[in-house]
């Protein structure tokens, strides 16, 4: 990997860990957001309804649904971090060549919300194994432990920071 490449993936992680430190105080209630609003797109989408959504100041959130299906709404909240990080990395991607500037802002926010929803997911499923989440919920509804539900949204996030990997690497030729 040349110097260029190597700075730029340096300067993206900074900026996603200096995102992500701010995400835990100023931008917790926007990562919440998205996380229930994530829950709230995907009760729609497959046709139910939203009853209630909050999002709070504390890190806590509910979506409260009717109908549509349960499976891909329990699963949408964690992944809408994940989801908008890779819609970001591609953003990145497609600005590389005229807006790098640009680009490593994007990355550095692709970053920033896959290590915001690996904290969630960690905390959630491995640190409080026992606690209402969308695992838990998950796992009584489908059988599924929690814990493989926990593994597949790391997975996920994982995927899109290798993605990132990938679009810094020099190519061959």
């Amino acid at each position: 990997m040349d110097r260029p490449a190597r700075r730029r993936i340096f300067v993206a992680l900074a900026l996603g860990v200096a995102l992500g430190a701010a995400w835990g105080g100023v931008l917790a209630p926007a990562a919440v957001w998205l996380h229930e609003g994530g829950h709230a797109a995907a009760a729609l989408a497959t046709g139910g309804r939203v009853l209630s959504w909050t999002a709070g100041p504390d890190g806590a959130g509910a979506t409260r649904t009717e109908g549509g299906n349960e499976t891909f709404i329990l699963v949408s909240g964690y992944l809408t971090g994940v989801v908008l990080a890779a819609g970001l990395a591609g953003a990145a991607g497609a600005l590389h060549a005229r807006f790098p500037r640009s680009a490593t802002v994007a990355r550095a926010a692709a970053l920033a919300l896959v290590a915001v929803t690996v904290v969630d997911v960690v905390e959630d499923v491995f640190v409080n194994p026992g606690a209402a989440s969308d695992a838990t919920f998950l796992a009584a509804a489908i059988g599924v432990p929690a814990w493989m539900w926990g593994a597949g949204w790391l997975a996920a996030g994982a995927a899109v920071v290798a993605a990132i990997g990938r679009a810094n690497a020099p190519t061959a030729g």
